[in-house]
């Protein structure tokens, strides 16, 4: 009896125990990524812009129908270290035409408060594919003295 029960357990915990999805990447993910990521504030609005490569000949550029931006602010009088790990906690998922020409062109209104900002941005594919993150990208954000 002991011995039945205790193949019974075995066999559930092996059945029941451990990664049941495959160990491969999806099949739908985007093959686009923005590289050499830019960042400068015109007439008050931070605007970040980027060339995109990748399988451009297997998926069009104006298939892209948008972006999400992961990104953490720091404050200026506790910036994290220059060789720490930075956790991109928040996430801004934006569905807007983010291709200026060939390249890629995104306005970030609210980016407002003070403080240093790192992000990524990650381009959308019209199936909701997700592409790569781009290179971290840091934007300095100081409080602008008016007289």
């Amino acid at each position: 009896m002991n011995k039945r029960f205790l193949l019974i357990m075995l066999a559930f915990f092996l059945i029941c125990c451990g990664r049941k999805s495959p160990l491969s990447p999806p099949a739908h993910r985007l093959p686009l990524r923005v590289i050499l990521p830019k960042a400068e504030k015109r007439e008050g609005v931070w605007i970040i812009e980027g060339e995109i490569v990748g399988k451009i000949k297997e998926y069009k550029i104006s298939d892209v129908i948008g972006c999400i931006v992961q990104y953490s602010r720091f404050s200026l009088k506790n910036p994290p270290c220059e060789s720490c790990p930075i956790y991109l906690g928040e996430e801004k998922s934006i569905k807007a035409d983010v291709i200026k020409g060939e390249k890629f062109f995104l306005k970030m209104p609210w980016l407002k408060k003070e403080g240093i900002y790192y992000m990524k941005i990650r381009l959308i594919g019209k199936d909701n594919s997700v592409g790569p993150p781009s290179q971290l990208i840091k934007i300095l954000i100081k409080e602008e003295k008016r007289l």
